[in-house]
């Protein structure tokens, strides 16, 4: 059992105390993801043009803040936990890191830009809000195949250590991942257009991504 001042003098103790860290903060990433992606973006959209920008103008940026923060947050403490010595990242851990790394990078790089053009007013906002609207949804599918892997990583590791990674597993998940990505850059929605498809696509990624590391 670890004492009160082991979290601060101990590897364990420092690993826990990142953890919890890293944990709360993907909480509340998660958490400002659903709200915005889950419940906001629906109603706003079959509400009347005076609701919509008065929504967008009073919670607009203070959400766009807190969601990048959490984002950047959530991805610092990562680090600083696989940063902690004997706290080398398994198989499953570090996919768990690249995939919330880049929910990340989509958070900095297409949806704030999208959005802060639309709060702004701007003509030729139509683009990249929808880009915005396609990185949302797809972070929406990576956050269970995320979440999964970083929480077998945990308690309970499938796949083994990193450098004994199938490179056909690597290269399906990878597949899997960069097409999505795509999409989102560049595509449509398809079933990602309604909140439950969107759901129901993160679960089936999750499982296919359990599936190859396991199986494969």
């Amino acid at each position: 059992m670890l004492a009160p001042m082991d979290l601060l003098t101990t590897a364990s103790g420092l690993a826990a105390l990142a953890r919890a860290l890293h944990v709360g903060l993907a909480a509340f990433w998660v958490g400002t993801l659903f709200l915005l992606t889950v419940l906001q973006a629906p109603l706003l959209a079959t509400a009347d043009t005076a609701v919509r920008r008065a929504v967008l103008e009073g919670q607009g940026r203070p959400a766009l803040r807190w969601l990048r923060g959490a984002a950047l947050a959530t991805f610092v403490t990562g680090i600083a936990l696989f940063a902690v010595p004997g706290v080398g990242p398994s198989l499953d851990g570090a996919l768990g890191a690249v995939l919330g790394s880049l929910m990340a990078l989509n958070v900095w790089l297409l949806v704030s830009p999208g959005q802060e053009a639309v709060l702004a007013g701007r003509e030729d906002a139509g683009p990249g809000a929808a880009r915005a609207h396609r990185a949302a949804r797809t972070n929406l599918v990576l956050l269970g195949p995320t979440l999964l892997l970083m929480v077998t990583s945990a308690h309970h590791p499938v796949g083994g250590r990193l450098v004994d990674a199938s490179p056909l597993a690597l290269a399906g998940i990878a597949a899997l991942v960069l097409a999505l990505e795509g999409n989102a850059i560049r595509g449509g929605l398809g079933p990602l257009a309604s909140v439950p498809g969107a759901l129901v696509s993160s679960v089936a990624l999750a499982a296919a991504c359990w599936g190859l590391l396991a199986f494969v």
